[in-house]
């Protein structure tokens, strides 16, 4: 039978409870699925300790917060504190939102905002996307991911390097704030922003752009590329050059 603690501001539910000491005042000790809901997130453990003084609460193995959003996240051990609804877990952590997973050592969880960030190192794999990253962030209400720090986003078509990048795994478009490289099998670019759908596989890139492919590069301001189409169009201080047939096109 579940035995629950409700007169607290965290309505807590275990197999068993009792009593404990922590600095010299009373607590809980929980065994046996706790489980207890904060502004839709409903978070299990094995086992816990709660202390109301502070109303924070640590709990060990089999960790799991369910959002109603439909994201969970998983770990070994979680400390939340109720008065900041922050919750942080730690070991093995995995967050899976629909067809995307993310696994970092650590993840902090805002349980009434939603909002999660990591910055030990996370890798994301969203079906054929692969991502990493040392540091970020993610919003489940608006499946937006935003990625600090030598960041690598690759598919079976290419392969993105950055510093900065925000993506949204339902659109599936990444926009980028930072130099940035692109590179297929044909050709590179390079630019400072843009953005880039990995579905449609059309971008956009501006502020000093560069293609190049084989024995042809062109620089411009501004550029509009379809992969899918080998198709593009420039803008703004244009130079084209093709070396192998050794001509060169200046324009706007």
């Amino acid at each position: 039978l579940y035995s629950a603690l409700s007169a607290q501001p965290i309505a807590l539910k275990a197999r068993r409870m009792k009593s404990i000491q922590i600095d010299g005042h009373s607590a809980q000790l929980l065994k046996g699925n706790v489980q207890f809901e904060q502004q839709g997130s409903t978070v299990f453990c094995d086992e816990a300790e709660y202390d109301p003084k502070t109303e924070s609460l640590k709990g060990i193995g089999n960790v799991k917060i369910i959002n109603n959003s439909g994201s969970i996240v998983t770990g070994n051990y979680l400390f939340y504190d109720n008065k900041t609804h922050i919750a942080r877990v730690e070991g093995k952590v995995e967050l899976r939102d629909k067809s995307m997973k993310l696994s970092t050592p650590w993840l902090q969880y805002n349980t009434q905002t939603k909002l999660g960030w990591y910055g030990s190192g996370g890798e994301i794999i969203d079906n054929e996307t692969y991502l990493k990253s040392v540091t970020g962030s993610f919003n489940p209400n608006t499946h937006t991911l935003y990625f600090r720090r030598k960041v690598i986003l690759q598919t079976v078509d290419y392969v993105i390097q950055t510093d900065t990048l925000q993506y949204n795994s339902e659109s599936k478009i990444a926009r980028f704030f930072t130099y940035t490289q692109i590179n297929t099998e044909e050709q590179q670019i390079v630019f400072n922003k843009g953005e880039y759908n990995s579905e449609t596989k059309k971008g956009y890139f501006f502020d000093q752009v560069g293609i190049f492919s084989k024995q042809k590069f062109l620089l411009c301001d501004t550029a509009w590329v379809n992969e899918d189409t080998k198709s593009g169009k420039a803008a703004g201080k244009i130079w084209y050059m093709d070396s192998t047939n050794r001509w060169q096109l200046w324009g706007n």
